[in-house]
């Protein structure tokens, strides 16, 4: 048995009595592991980050320019995940002292430059992004890379969820209700219109009527569904079942809300006023909504699903009023941020890292591209453009 497998004990003689002193456990080992991450060819991976253990026994690194990592003694045995930028993730079972070999992605990522926050828009070589803390900022690609151009802080938050119509964008800002700022002018925003929603808001929706608001209610019973215009006025048209923190979208005359729970519900929106619930659909065990266009993607629960793959739905509403769900269809990548057309999604790969991953919504994605993380937070995923990608607070371009 090795030494440092074993529990140590002191008995000291005292007074004809032993006393018997156990340091309860295991002791940790003495030698660190030394990891080396190398490509297919050999060469030695820069930043590649090597994670795994739970709470106090929880490691993370990332290797040097010689592609080596010195984690802690306890790492030993546990499982990991590695991932580095540009590689496919690797799972290793038991993690020892040895080399590792990672398989590149079918397509490369290049790194632009540093960019904060969530991709609002990205044309004629000008991207636009808004942060967590609703600061704006406005950058411009040229030949010698990324540069910002201009600034502004628009709230004290700007939440998870953002819409940009036309040069017009609307953000969520929690407490403080919804906001609308003209970005006719990309380097002076300007202030189009406040919606001052009571209590948290939990998801917002526009259209060319109205913009729909789901608030939550003081007692968390229940949630409201404001309707407000472009008068400034706002009054509450519904309750709804309660709900923490919404998807929603507008298809033809309908409003379609997705919570973190298997439902969605698919309102009658003809009458702003005047909203009909329609549809309360109850699915499977998936449970968060990500509509898009004709569709809401319905992932799976939990952030760390079963390996290798993740099966998600899509429940097609073409015919909002007779939703239709298909699937399961497979996807190696754990959370689906992003669905950005047809072929391509964004997400966290089930490994880890951040993932561009490739295929067809009814047919299933496969990791195309990653970049590896810089502090496995979600809010690493910022957006796209193809083929640009706001990640880890980077923009990336394929090629």
């Amino acid at each position: 048995m090795s030494a440092g497998r074993n529990k140590r004990c002191a008995s000291l003689p005292l007074l004809g009595v032993s006393l018997i002193f156990l340091v309860v456990g295991e002791c940790h080992r003495t030698s660190e592991v030394t990891v080396r991450i190398r490509s297919s060819d050999g060469r030695p991976i820069t930043g590649a980050m090597i994670e795994g253990g739970v709470d106090w026994e929880h490691f993370r690194d990332t290797t040097d320019e010689l592609g080596v990592a010195v984690l802690p003694a306890h790492a030993a045995g546990w499982g990991a995940s590695v991932s580095a930028t540009n590689y496919e993730p690797k799972r290793i079972e038991k993690l020892t002292s040895g080399t590792y070999t990672l398989s590149a992605c079918e397509v490369e990522l290049a790194r632009i430059g540093a960019a904060d926050g969530y991709l609002l828009r990205f044309r004629n070589d000008t991207l636009l992004t808004i942060t967590y803390q609703g600061e704006y900022h406005a950058y411009l690609l040229d030949s010698g890379g990324l540069t910002e151009v201009a600034s502004a802080d628009l709230s004290t938050t700007a939440g998870l969820r953002q819409i940009m119509r036309g040069d017009t964008l609307w953000f969520e800002a929690h407490d403080e209700g919804v906001f609308a700022y003209s970005l006719a002018d990309v380097t002076a925003p300007v202030l189009l219109q406040h919606y001052p929603i009571p209590n948290y808001v939990r998801g917002f929706a526009v259209c060319d009527s109205a913009t729909f608001v789901v608030s939550g209610d003081g007692n968390q019973d229940s949630a409201r569904l404001f309707a407000c215009w472009p008068t400034g006025e706002c009054k509450q048209v519904a309750r709804l079942q309660p709900c923490w923190s919404v998807r929603m979208a507008v298809t033809s005359h309908y409003l379609v809300i997705a919570d973190y729970a298997p439902t969605v519900q698919i309102i009658d929106i003809q009458s702003p006023g005047m909203p009909q619930l329609v549809v309360e659909y109850y699915g499977s065990e998936h449970w968060l909504g990500l509509p898009y266009r004709d569709w809401v993607v319905l992932r799976p629960p939990g952030y760390y699903p079963s390996y290798p793959s993740v099966d998600y739905k899509l429940l097609d509403l073409r015919d909002p009023v007779n939703p239709v769900e298909s699937g399961p269809y497979a996807a190696d990548s754990t959370h689906i941020e992003l669905v950005a057309n047809d072929s391509t999604i964004i997400g966290h790969h089930v490994i880890g890292g951040l993932a561009v991953l490739r295929g067809s919504l009814q047919g299933g994605f496969r990791i195309a591209a990653t970049v590896a993380p810089s502090s496995g937070f979600a809010d690493e995923i910022g957006g796209c453009a193809p083929p640009y990608y706001l990640l880890a607070g980077h923009l990336w371009k394929s090629r």
